[in-house]
């Protein structure tokens, strides 16, 4: 039994050898077939159609003159790292080729193609190096030889290197991208409450310190009584910048003309307009303290308008009881708006009833600042309604909270 085993074990094995001598002939005719298409695409001078039979053949029977053969067609058709590619292929595959040198000579000669580089840089506008050759604006259009290069990009002070190989004749597109980075600036004056501005915008009274994007920026300083001041100061990134405002008696104010007239603006052009509407809703109490009477809740919606010494409005109060309060009216909150933090203002209200009874009072109004557009108010003050006809007079205590919205 082992022996007949044994023969039946042989006559599988040659049995799959001739499959496999069988299948590689196969292979070998069907490669053949494909090389010979290859070469009549060859001989009407079509590389795209002579290098897709020459790859069906070289996949089939991997023969070094097939590779050589994709690798003259890629060349061609100037897809110059294919080529390089095959004709590696043609030297590995080859047990000793007569013509090693000359081809490991047009791999050397087709890495080393020239290319066309596009440089630019992010933010737009920088001096671009190449090689320690003169610096140009971007974007840079070059061709360059083969091989390494070293590409320095300056934007705003800042320089970045970035080092390129250039091969085979490709184009390449070069983005330098720069992190912004800002630098920090030190603003004093010899005068206190010095108002500033930086590139015509306000920013607060000296001394502060502002982070500012690297380059060139306008420091303007003003106040009452004192002559405008404008300097250039260039700011460089990552580093801290000191300038001193050294102001000289002179006419001037603090809203960034130096005059009622505008003439001699500290940064060169009047601030634009702060005019805005505003309308608020306030509501409170109402102590009476001589007359009679007993405290009353009260109603006020608002409009009117906004800008840089107060507000000027029209109200119509609502009151839950009393008459003499129910007033229609005007009012002004004088007193500088300031839209960065809390601020003060002075209240004058005057106003009549439907029963013509004139009502008139002041008082301090204290705002915060609750958004861009949004502020809250907190108003106490001194009334006094002078009656007609029927009326009583009446003077009382204001206190009404609210919130006021502005453009």
């Amino acid at each position: 039994m082992m022996k007949l085993a044994g023969r039946r074990f042989a006559a599988a094995c040659l049995i799959v050898m001739a499959l496999v001598d069988v299948a590689a002939a196969d292979n070998r005719e069907e490669a053949g077939k494909e090389f010979s298409a290859g070469q009549a695409a060859d001989n009407v001078h079509d590389s795209p159609a002579a290098i897709e039979h020459y790859l069906k053949s070289y996949e089939l029977v991997p023969h070094p003159a097939t590779a050589y053969n994709i690798a003259l067609n890629y060349e061609k058709l100037h897809k110059y790292r294919q080529a390089a590619a095959y004709y590696q292929r043609y030297l590995d595959g080859s047990s000793d080729p007569p013509d090693r040198i000359k081809v490991q000579k047009i791999i050397a000669d087709l890495q080393a193609k020239p290319g066309r580089v596009t440089v630019r840089t992010s933010p737009a506008g920088g001096q671009i190096t190449i090689d320690d050759k003169p610096a140009e604006q971007e974007p840079l259009k070059k061709v360059l030889a083969g091989g390494p290069h070293r590409i320095v990009a300056l934007v705003n002070g800042q320089t970045q290197s970035q080092d390129i190989e250039v091969a085979f004749g490709e184009d390449q597109d070069v983005m330098v991208a720069f992190v912004p980075q800002s630098g920090s600036l030190t603003i004093l004056s010899t005068v206190p409450a010095t108002q500033l501005w930086v590139d015509g915008q306000m920013i607060g009274q000296a001394p502060t310190a502002i982070a500012l994007p690297p380059g060139q920026h306008q420091i303007a300083a003003q106040a009452v009584g004192w002559a405008p001041q404008t300097k250039p100061v260039v700011v460089e990134a990552g580093r801290a910048s000191q300038i001193t405002f050294t102001l000289v008696r002179g006419p001037g104010n603090a809203n960034g003309n130096s005059d009622s007239n505008g003439n001699n603006s500290a940064y060169g052009t009047t601030p634009p307009s702060t005019t805005s509407f505003m309308g608020a809703i306030l509501a409170g109490p109402f102590f009476p303290i001589s007359g009679g009477g007993n405290s009353v809740g009260v109603v006020e919606p608002e409009f009117g308008f906004r800008w840089n010494s107060g507000e000027l409005y029209a109200r119509f109060a609502l009151a839950t009881e009393e008459g003499n309060f129910s007033s229609y009216g005007i009012g002004y909150r004088l007193g500088p708006m300031n839209k960065q933090k809390t601020h003060l203002y002075y209240a004058f209200n005057i106003g009549f009833s439907p029963q013509f009874a004139f009502d008139g009072r002041v008082g301090v109004a204290l705002a915060g600042v609750l958004g861009r557009r949004v502020d809250v108010y907190a108003e106490l003050g001194l009334g006094y309604t002078l009656a007609s006809g029927s009326g009583s007079t009446v003077a009382y205590l204001p206190a009404v909270v609210g919130l006021a919205f502005h453009k």
